[in-house]
């Protein structure tokens, strides 16, 4: 009966991971659309009598329709969804723990942490060499953002909220499920669910992105720290943004 009882609990568990995945997952990208679809309507409102939205698309009368990230206010919306996120993820990192901040990995670095970035060095440049190998195109039709909500969204928010959510939160109630074993899974599950949410990308380009988030949830998982993941994926979508625009 206690076998039973014990499976019934972790199954359980595993069914609280899931929906609070897809909560927190659902908040994040809805308040982006929603926030988005507002400001479009509050700045814009003189440049179309009828809207629609359909797919993360937005179209003005009988116009071409645009992605949301064309707008200028997505990167606005972006930052408030983020922040929005994290404060939820926080809130509800402190049912399992009295400090959500050290549950989530913001933790002082070992010194032993710092040659991580010797390797982080050689993503880098595995990274251009894949990307010019398979000839991939991370253009985006960014040339009417504001420059200074972009920065702010593309390198510095959107990095932060991803690390907290699939480094952070998801990593660790997968980690404690798991009982800290078979760490390869937690590895490969956050990494696969984070290269699915960028879907401004194709097939081959979700692979480099997986090939990165898997580098970050390994040094995740060496480090015992957030730091580091989130000041690489800064400087990864950093460059990205000097490179490309």
């Amino acid at each position: 009966m206690s076998l039973y009882k014990e499976l019934g609990k972790k199954i359980f568990r595993w069914i609280v991971v899931y929906y609070t995945f897809v909560f927190l997952f659902a908040t994040y990208f809805i308040s982006q659309q929603f926030i988005t679809l507002i400001l479009v309507c509050l700045f814009h409102k003189n440049e179309f009598k009828e809207l629609t939205f359909h797919a993360l698309k937005i179209q003005f009368d009988n116009q071409d329709s645009k992605w949301l990230w064309e707008f200028p206010e997505y990167f606005l919306s972006l930052i408030l969804s983020s922040v929005l996120t994290i404060v939820l993820t926080l809130f509800i990192s402190k049912f399992f723990s009295k400090n959500p901040f050290k549950y989530l990995g913001f933790v002082r670095l070992k010194k032993s942490s710092f040659i991580w970035f010797f390797y982080f060095l050689l993503i880098l440049i595995a990274n251009y060499f894949l990307s010019s190998y398979l000839k991939l195109d991370y253009q985006l039709d960014l040339k009417h953002s504001n420059k200074t909500l972009l920065i702010l969204g593309f390198c510095v928010f959107g990095p932060l909220v991803e690390e907290v959510f699939f480094r952070g939160f998801l990593f660790v109630r997968m980690n404690d499920l798991l009982n800290k074993k078979y760490q390869w899974i937690t590895l490969f599950i956050t990494s696969i669910l984070f290269a699915s949410i960028h879907l401004q990308y194709d097939f081959r380009q979700m692979f480099v992105v997986f090939c990165i988030g898997l580098f970050l949830a390994l040094v995740r998982w060496k480090t015992e720290s957030l730091w580091l993941p989130i000041l690489f994926h800064v400087l990864n979508n950093s460059l990205a943004f000097y490179l490309l625009y």
